[in-house]
Parts: structure tokens; sequence; C-alpha cells
């Protein structure tokens, strides 16, 4: 669902941006949109692209502009929240690692079917909590 709705948005910004700029714009208009569009075109993006990837050694959290590796002993689960961001939740001392607005909760609520995002937090919880759940093998990620 957030795959579709980033390359949709994404979709829509460039065509919002193109119409913006193609009549003549005030001195302030195109820094000003410019920033937002890139704001807005990198959200899409970190919606399209987020992946996470459970190996024998632990997760590797891909975001927007580098991938993280969490060993399985600093994991402590993963909680989806009602914005729709998805949050690697770990141990005490160890910073958590946000991999950001993944999903699209009102159009998951409206088409009363859960996000991949969900359903990974659900399945990275239920790894940290049961061992015998994690895969043998390693992911080779870097």
């Amino acid at each position: 669902m957030a795959r579709s709705v980033g390359a949709a948005l994404i979709v829509v910004t460039i065509m919002l941006l193109g119409t913006l700029f193609t009549g003549s714009p005030t001195w302030w208009q195109l820094p000003f949109w410019s920033v937002v569009g890139l704001y807005w075109v990198s959200v899409c993006l970190r919606m399209m692209i987020w992946r996470i990837t459970a190996d024998s050694k632990g997760l590797h959290v891909r975001g927007l502009w580098r991938t993280a590796h969490l060993p399985w002993a600093d994991v402590i689960g993963a909680v989806y929240t009602p914005e729709g961001e998805l949050i690697v939740r770990c141990r005490t001392n160890v910073d958590d690692t946000p991999v950001g607005s993944v999903g699209f909760p009102p159009l998951e609520r409206r088409l009363r079917r859960p996000g991949r995002a969900e359903r990974a937090a659900a399945e990275i919880t239920a790894m940290v909590r049961e061992p015998g759940l994690r895969p043998k093998n390693d992911a080779g990620c870097t």
C-alpha cells in the first residue's frame, strides 16, 4: 500500500511542480516550492524503498540514505504508530531506529487490510520474543 501511495504522490508532486514552474513564478516561489517539492519527494521515496531484512545476526534496516545493522541482542521489538511510522525499538543504551513514515494508515483502515509495515512490526516483535523464528542464514546485506 505504502509503495503504491508513494509512487502516486511522487507523480502528483512532479506534475504540480511542473505546472508551478511553467508560468512566471515570483522571486520567492521558485526557492520555496523547490524546497517543499524536494522534501515531499524524499517522503515519497522513503515510503517506496524501505526494507527490513532479518538474518541470523540481526536486522538490516534500509532507509533513504543508508542501511543500519541492528544485532538481535539490541532489538526489543518494533512498533507501527497510528501516524504510519515504523520504529525498531532497541534496548536502553542503544538509540531506536526509525524507518520513517512508511505507511498510509487512513487508506489501510479504509480498505480494512493491514499494511506491510504493520505486518513487519508484528513479525519483528515475534522474532525477538521467540528466537526459533529467526532465519538461520546470513542475508549478506551491506
